[in-house]
């Protein structure tokens, strides 16, 4: 698996984007992106989905995984662009598919 930093300057590279102007488009403070850029650390969430937008890339591609780098636009769009998008992790949907199992 790639390591995060290193795809985020791919994909940086590849949209002709600085840090400047990636800080200015997510909202990102400077300081964060360029631990993120470094490989210092790595963002949670809400930022790698801020960032996936901005470059217009995968989200998991952008973490790292094997899968295609051209970003798959949602049939929840409308909740995207409104900016009403909560992104909710694997395990928080597996506890609830767990609990709905033992309910019904």
């Amino acid at each position: 698996m790639t390591e995060f930093h290193i795809r985020l300057q791919q994909a940086m590279d590849m949209r002709k984007i600085n840090q400047t102007e990636l800080c200015e488009k997510t909202g990102i403070p400077k300081s964060a992106m360029s631990q993120y850029i470094s490989g210092a650390f790595k963002p949670k969430q809400k930022r790698t989905y801020l960032l996936a937008q901005a470059l217009d890339v995968d989200e998991a591609w952008l973490m790292g995984y094997d899968v295609p780098m051209e970003r798959i636009i949602s049939n929840n769009t409308d909740l995207l662009l409104q900016g009403n998008y909560n992104p909710v992790s694997y395990t928080h949907l597996r506890a609830h598919e767990t609990v709905l199992d033992l309910v019904c």
